[in-house]
């Protein structure tokens, strides 16, 4: 378990060799568990001989809360996370600015389940799947993928028939017979040089292809959306296990829907509504006209700030 630490700066410069197969270091962190949680960490300029430059996590079931991975360098794939396990549960997480040199320049999964929810995958780059390349699991009855509100733009492929956004292969034993893969409420490119999946797909009207963010400030990293982003209300009303707060810790759903991205949209119009949660006299039952000490808790219940 990683909470609340910032790792920046490292090198792994070889590979690890476990479980009969060759697995990147991981140039901030190489995790090799049963189970494995990243809660509130910041990768940034780490570089991994191999897969992983932010982190490398391998025979696990992962759960990422709330982590940003910046400015990392993977080797071969996974130039912010590399992940390949049972499982893998991504939310609220940033990936901005990573290179993975063969695939998956911002994450990289391979593993039987994928969940993917309210992420933000931006200018990262990699030799296929410049944002995310997934691998699903090979049993069609149990094992499936699931984005929901994540957001790509502006990542990049430098291989040929390659995907610039997103790459899935939902078909990893080769049978013809279709993982389950569901998109609702993403935004990416849909065109064939920014999406690629090895069977078809109907990609769900919820969806967005390539529209603008509208951050606050992309080059200087400042992820958040401005007034009139397209993300704003744009996520899947019925989110399974929508988190209560987002990557900022502010309000998960402010507004009509939940917005899409790792960051819900706040103005800071809110208006305070403060509620009295605890009252403690001292004496207890004061008399009239005598003096008394109150000791008040207030709550600021807000109200929508759009």
């Amino acid at each position: 378990m990683l909470t609340n630490n910032h790792i920046t700066g490292n090198t792994s410069t070889g590979w690890h060799y476990q479980y009969g197969s060759d697995f990147g270091g991981g140039g901030g962190a190489y995790i090799s568990a049963t189970t494995a949680t990243l809660t509130n960490n910041s990768f940034s300029g780490n570089t991994g001989g191999a897969s992983g430059g932010g982190a490398s996590i391998s025979g696990a079931s992962a759960t990422l809360t709330n982590n940003s991975f910046s400015g990392n360098t993977g080797g071969a794939s996974g130039g912010g996370v590399s992940i390949s396990g049972a499982s893998a549960t991504l939310t609220n997480n940033s990936f901005s600015g990573n290179t993975g040199s063969t695939s998956g320049g911002g994450v990289s999964i391979s593993g039987s389940t994928a969940t993917l929810t309210n992420n933000t995958l931006v200018d990262n780059e990699g030799g296929d799947g410049g944002g995310l390349i997934l691998s699903t699991g090979s049993t069609e009855t149990t094992d499936s993928a699931s984005l929901y509100n994540n957001l790509l733009w502006a990542n990049r492929a430098t291989g040929a028939d390659s995907a610039a956004d997103l790459r899935i292969n939902n078909d990893d034993d080769g049978d013809y017979l279709p993982t389950p893969v569901t998109l609702l409420a993403n935004n990416f490119d849909w065109s064939a040089g920014g999406f690629k999946i090895t069977l078809p797909i109907t990609i769900h009207s919820s969806n967005l292809n390539a529209q603008d963010l509208l951050f606050v400030n992309q080059a200087a990293g400042n992820l958040r959306l401005t007034a009139g982003s397209p993300m704003i209300d744009a996520g899947y009303p019925n989110t399974p296990n929508l988190p209560a707060t987002d990557l900022g810790g502010g309000p998960r759903v402010l507004g009509a829907a939940v917005d899409i991205g790792a960051y819900e949209f706040d103005d800071g119009s809110g208006i305070p509504d403060f509620v009295v949660t605890s009252l403690v006299l001292t004496p207890t039952s004061p008399f009239a006209t005598t003096t008394f000490s109150a000791q008040i808790t207030l709550k600021n219940q807000g109200h929508p700030r759009r």
